[in-house]
C-alpha cells in the first residue's frame, strides 16, 4: 500500500513540476518529432521515430491527405498522434 502511495506522489510531483519547467516536461513527456517540412519527409527523424515512408503515407491517409506535398508540417507528438499543418490554400484573384 505504501508503494502505491509513493508512486502516486511521484507522479503528482512530476506533473506539477513539469508544468513549470520546460526541460522537465521534455524529460518526462518527450517532445514532438518533425517528420515533414514543406512537403518533404525528414528521413532522419522518421528513422528515429521508427517509421517507414509507407507507414507515414498510411498515417497521412488517415487524415485525408493523399500527397505528402499537401503538408506544410507534420509532427509525431509525444503521445503518438500525428499533428499536421496543411499547406496554405492560395487565395483567388478578385
Amino acid at each position: 500500500m505504501a508503494a502505491i502511495a509513493v508512486v502516486a506522489a511521484l507522479h503528482w510531483a512530476a506533473i506539477k513540476f513539469s508544468e513549470r519547467s520546460y526541460a522537465l516536461r521534455v524529460l518526462v513527456y518527450g517532445k514532438p518529432e518533425l517528420l515533414i517540412r514543406d512537403g518533404k519527409a525528414n528521413r532522419r527523424h522518421l528513422k528515429h521515430a521508427d517509421l517507414s515512408m509507407d507507414m507515414l503515407r498510411s498515417l497521412l491517409r488517415e487524415h485525408d491527405i493523399g500527397d505528402i506535398r499537401q503538408v506544410k508540417y507534420a509532427y509525431l507528438e509525444p503521445d503518438g498522434k500525428l499533428g499536421i499543418v496543411r499547406q496554405g490554400v492560395r487565395g483567388s484573384k478578385r
